[in-house]
């Protein structure tokens, strides 16, 4: 197996380190920031989408590239974000996403099409990038951007040439890989409001020796991302309900005290009257929920350090030895709201003993001696005349007067926010020759190794035991004391807002440093390419036939470890059961591929080509499979090319979706599915059904104050994998033209048709695509997917099986174009040339159909949960039609730049549900239906002062626009934060000096 050549392969590394390839020098363009489909090239290069060398031309497969400026002049330092205002990208984790799943804790993936970050495959250089989850996402801003000569994006699929993962498509970074002198490049971004700021400084110097035959370079750069939290927006802070309504909030909780023989969650499911604490401290019947916005981040704090080392030397015309290593240490800090006690902390419903009230968890014991207990609420607790609530002897086992039992409906202010700091460590060395075995043969002989190593540091989710333990208080000399004083425990206060001591707030968080996860990925790969043509040996009538072969052996590894805290699960916040991980898989695969020019320079043929590939894949755990592709390029003249591919995808589980072991996740947010048997009439669920599955013979659940729906809460989604997974396979199209009009020079359109569609694609269902599933659609007890819903034995919703299973379809087409405008301005205008960039695409239709009787929901035009949601970013929106104009005016060293960002108007996925099942839920719902179309400019400019300095700046949401607002049923955040812009109007500029 490789990893057991790992010595051999770092002594290799250490060989040729010294050789290790650098980047070009960047020469300060005299055109546009603007991203282009295939610029008119006519040397003959390795184009992303095939291994055989061609010109740009004769390309078959859609290729959209983005150059080193259109990356500077958005004046972003997070590379993934530059791509997603690319029509072909759908939100995935970034930025301005908080991880809903362990997989994303401050990555940064992309989401070609809308088909997951795990059918997009990334690249640098042609080569694998390392992935950082078990699910095969990969971190793109481990990759340094400062490096970054073009970005390739290719879609319709690839796995004939790459293999699995390049279902949707592929991205290939292409990094500068000749690179003599140095360069120092500064960015830096603040938001009008001055926050949300960001800043990067990244330092690259290269040489070349031994008589230009050998070339080294070294890179280092340092980026730093500021938060942005909700409340530091002004339409953000008050949460909304749907329509636009205000939620009941208020500001500092006290917590509510409910006796739990009445509680709402109870058997007899009624509800009681609670008392709660004002700000000042006195008691009140306030009834509401807690404003959260202090707490919730739009975009998280990151920091990320880089560092490259390049290098080639050309020992002969058969042999030039290459190396890359690149090393990435990335800090991201997530942030939630403090941990709440509630009703349910525990996540079972306590039981009842001899009708003496005793429960056994999910519940505090106050002491009638509890020095914490105010004048005012003790006589509420034993009122002079009435009934006192202190039933229970001190130990709470039995009946008595000294104590009573709650369950305590409160928000720990006093524990702080919920934080997840992730460190996140990553290197990958590649190391081969390459070279002409003749005139019209290379090869490409090369190893890659790579690892990622994280560990997430939890904080503020305190214990219950803890908890329960320093909460049962009582008075010693005058002086409040826990009744066990067992390990130095700290009596809590319970009763008043943020009335606790910080040594009793530190007692029940405990050792933090037993709550984390630390995960490995490693990946190995050893690959051989071979590609020439036939030219001396014999020729079709439209040239020599190219060609490639190739081979290559993958090894993939990867183990997960929690801290025993995670194990017992004795935290506040709720968790479910963990796991540790340890899993690999082998993949062997063989491929081919031809280009057979079969007519060239004849009348309507200018050129005309066929393209064949084929791949054999032997995959350790999926058994061997095998793709293929077929492609046309028909160049009818100057003006005219036509060109269409066929391709079969197979995509084997990854090692997250075969082997992932089971976790419990909380379910919070908008992820939060409704109970449809809490009402069954509203919701027109059969009965009978609610009954079959466990729910409650009465309904009657109270909903969460401020909500249209009674979501179900406190409840855990069961993650991870299921080896009786099998590979997912499918079929793309894509067609298109490339017109170039000889009689309008500088003018290209390129206009490129895609269809996708995958059988038995690996996924998971939401648990609000479950809840709609079961009772609104199949309405069947029987079916799969009801018994994936475990309610308790009161008929509370507590756990979803959402583990990756092989859901029946899924499918999107559309259309992607092009129109690129370069030309030498009349001597009667001001200004040298002008550059016009118009890029764009439709969306014709988004399918994911779950099982084959499900109702097929087409979200092309939509945004909303259920169908169109997504497991990693929940709510989405997939607007039918986006583009990006971008307009450039240069005159000598000085260029302006503006750009218009359009997302075309969406409607809530609720208005095409069919009849009947959504009959009642749509007339009770009063969310917002539409969002008009929504569009950003942005401004910028670049000068060069001399040879060595250039500055630049831009201006985006030049206008300062908001982002649409949505209710707390569509989004908590009141809009779809990783979709539209949040932040406002930015400042950012950029320097670059070289010598």
């Amino acid at each position: 197996m490789l990893r057991n050549n790992h010595k051999l392969a770092l002594a290799v590394t250490a060989s040729t380190i010294a050789l290790i390839i650098g980047a070009p020098s960047l020469a300060f363009a005299q055109t546009p920031a603007t991203a282009t489909d295939e610029a008119p090239r006519v040397e003959t290069i390795i184009v992303t989408g095939s291994r055989i060398q061609t010109a740009a031309n004769r390309a078959i497969s859609p290729v959209r590239v983005i150059d080193s400026e259109s990356i500077r002049a958005t004046g972003l330092i997070d590379i993934d974000e530059v791509l997603k205002q690319q029509n072909q990208f759908l939100p995935s984790n970034g930025a301005t996403t908080n991880p809903t799943l362990l997989e994303s804790h401050g990555a940064s993936t992309l989401d070609m099409r809308g088909l997951g970050q795990n059918r997009t495959l990334v690249l640098v250089n042609g080569q694998r990038v390392t992935p950082n989850g078990f699910r095969n996402s990969a971190d793109v801003n481990s990759i340094p951007s400062a490096l970054i000569s073009r970005i390739e994006t290719l879609t319709g699929g690839a796995a004939a040439v790459y293999g699995a993962d390049a279902v949707a498509g592929v991205t290939n970074y292409i990094l500068r890989d000749n690179y003599e002198g140095l360069e120092v490049a500064l960015n830096g971004g603040i938001s009008e409001q001055g926050d949300a700021e960001s800043y990067s400084i990244g330092i690259t110097g290269g040489m070349n020796f031994f008589e230009d035959r050998a070339n080294i370079v070294l890179h280092a750069s340092y980026a730093d991302r500021g938060d942005l939290k909700r409340e530091d927006r002004a339409w953000a802070l008050p949460e909304l309900n749907d329509a636009g309504q205000f939620i009941q909030t208020f500001p500092t909780a006290g917590g509510a005290f409910t006796r739990w023989t009445n509680a709402t969650t109870a058997p007899a499911g009624t509800a009681a009257p609670t008392f709660a604490y004002a700000a000042d401290g006195t008691l009140g019947t306030t009834a509401g929920t807690q404003a959260f916005s202090q707490f919730e981040a739009f975009q998280n704090p990151n920091d990320r350090t880089n560092a490259a080392i390049f290098g080639t030397f050309k020992l002969a015309k058969w042999a030039e030895f290459y190396g890359r290593g690149t090393y990435s240490l990335i800090n991201n800090t997530s942030q939630q709201v403090p941990v709440r006690s509630n009703g349910n902390t525990a996540g079972v419903l306590p039981a009842v003993a001899g009708g003496a009230n005793i429960v056994t968890q999910g519940d505090v014991l106050i002491q009638r001696t509890n020095p914490f207990l105010t004048p005012q609420i003790l006589s509420i607790l034993n009122p002079a005349g009435g009934t006192s609530l202190f039933n229970l002897n001190a130990a709470g086992t039995g009946p008595g007067t000294d104590a009573a039992r709650f369950r305590v409906s409160k928000t720990l202010l006093e524990l702080g926010p919920l934080i997840d700091e992730t460190e996140r460590t990553s290197h990958q060395v590649v190391v081969g020759v390459r070279g002409e075995l003749t005139d019209n043969i290379k090869y490409d002989l090369s190893y890659v190794t790579g690892k990622s190593i994280e560990e997430v540091q939890r904080i503020g989710w305190g214990s219950w035991s803890r908890f329960q333990q320093a909460t049962n208080v009582t008075s010693v000399g005058g002086q409040a004391a826990c009744v066990n004083a067992s390990n130095g425990c700290v009596p809590f206060n319970l009763f008043g807002p943020s009335a606790a001591s910080a040594a009793a707030v530190a007692w029940i968080n405990g050792d933090t440093s037993e709550l984390f996860n630390k995960r490995n990925r490693h990946q190995d790969i050893l690959s051989l390419n071979i590609s020439g043509d036939t030219t001396g040996l014999f020729s079709l009538p439209g040239g020599p036939v190219g060609w490639a072969l190739g081979a290559e052996r993958r090894e993939e590894f990867g183990n997960s470890v929690f801290g025993p805290r995670a194990f017992t699960r004795d935290t506040l916040h709720t968790q479910g059961a963990r796991a540790n991980l340890i899993a690999d898989f082998e993949l062997t695969e063989y491929y081919g591929e031809l280009r057979l020019p079969l007519l060239a320079d004849k009348p309507y043929f200018k050129q005309f080509d066929v393209e064949a590939a084929g791949r054999w894949s032997d995959h350790s755990r999926s058994g061997d499979y095998d793709t293929w592709k077929l492609g046309v390029n028909w160049a009818v003249n100057d003006t005219i090319r036509l060109r269409g591919s066929k391709q079969t995808v197979v995509r084997g589980p990854n090692i997250g979706e075969f082997f992932g072991a089971a976790v419990e996740a909380p379910i919070t947010g908008t992820g939060r599915p409704t109970d449809y048997c809490s009402d069954p009439v509203r919701f027109n669920v059969p009965a009978a059904l609610c009954t079959a599955l466990g729910a409650p013979s009465t309904p009657g659940y109270i909903p969460v104050v401020g909500t249209a729906l009674p979501l179900i809460d406190n409840a855990v989604a069961v993650q991870g994998g299921g080896e009786a997974i099998k590979p997912e396979s499918g079929e793309t199209f894509t067609y298109g033209f490339v017109f170039t009009p000889q009689f309008i020079p500088g003018l290209s359109v390129v206009v490129d048709y895609y269809n996708i569609q995958i059988d038995d694609a690996i996924g998971s269902i939401t648990p609000i695509q479950l809840m709609d599933s079961c009772y609104l659609v199949l309405q069947d007890a029987s079916s799969a997917l009801c018994k994936k819903i475990t309610r308790d034995s009161s008929g509370r919703v507590v756990k979803f099986d959402q583990r990756d299973t092989n859901l029946t379809l899924l499918k999107t087409s559309g259309v992607d174009f092009s129109i690129y405008y370069n030309a030498k301005l009349p001597e009667a205008l001001p200004g040298d040339r002008i550059n016009i960039s118009f890029q764009g695409g439709t969306v014709d239709s988004f399918i994911r159909l779950l099982f084959p009787s499900d109702n097929l929901f087409d979200c092309a035009g939509d945004f909303g949960g259920g169908a169109c949601s997504d497991a990693g970013t929940g709510i989405r929106a997939i607007p039918a039609f986006r583009s990006n104009l971008a307009v450039a005016w240069m005159d000598g060293p000085l260029t302006i730049r503006g750009a218009w960002r359009y997302q075309g108007q969406v409607d809530a996925l609720i208005k095409r549900v069919p009849e009947p099942q959504w009959r009642n839920v749509a007339a009770n719902l009063n969310n917002v239906q539409h969002i008009d179309a929504w569009d950003y400019f942005d401004l910028g400019f670049s000068y060069k002062i001399n040879d060595n300095l250039r500055v630049g700046g831009t201006i985006s949401n030049l206008f300062d626009k908001e982002p649409p607002i949505l209710g707390s049923a569509q989004q908590d955040a009141n809009t779809l934060p990783n979709q539209y812009d949040i932040i406002g109007r930015r400042y950012a500029i950029n320097l670059v000096w070289k010598m």
